[in-house]
This record gives C-alpha cells, structure tokens and sequence, in this order.
C-alpha cells in the first residue's frame, strides 16, 4: 500500500551535518569519508541528504556530532532506501546494534 508508514519509532528533526564512511572498495576517488545533512533522527535510525548515490543494503559508517560538534558517535547502519532528489540523494537509514 503506497505512503503506508513502516516505521516503529517516532522520528525527530536532526538538521545537522553529519560524515559517513563507505566501503573503501566502493570509493571512486579514493576517499571513504562523505559528507551529508540529517533530516530526522530516531532511537532505529536517520534520513540523511548528500551527494553521494547510496544503494540499498549498503552498509555505511555514520560520524554523528553530539555536545557541540566537540565529540562524533559512530553508528554503522544500513541504507534502506535512497532516492535521487535533483542533484543530490535521500536515504532512508536503520542503525546496526
């Protein structure tokens, strides 16, 4: 059923820069660290926007800022959607515990 809600956990704005890190063997300049904005935020995962085309099932290693930017959490997590917005990416992410 189209635009049926899947997810479990509410969900919060998180406008805030974030970096990810991708396979090094999926890199294509040679460089695995990206960067991307949050959009939403839960305890079971993120929606990010960034310029770097995810592909579903790929496993990414997010560097979330907390206390100011003065400190990065890592979380990997799994992209469970992406989609093309203009020139850049959405993607829907679950983090891995």
């Amino acid at each position: 059923m189209p635009g049926l809600e899947k997810r479990r956990s509410e969900r919060s704005a998180f406008k805030q820069a974030v970096e990810f890190e991708v396979s090094a063997l999926r890199a294509t300049d040679g460089s695995t660290v990206n960067r991307a904005m949050g959009m939403d935020i839960s305890s079971s995962g993120m929606a990010l926007e960034t310029d770097i085309a995810l592909g579903q099932g790929e496993i990414v290693q997010l560097h979330v800022p907390i206390n100011s930017g003065a400190v990065f959490m890592p979380f990997f997590a799994e992209v469970r959607w992406a989609e093309a917005s203009g020139n850049t990416w959405r993607a829907g992410l679950r983090f891995l515990m």
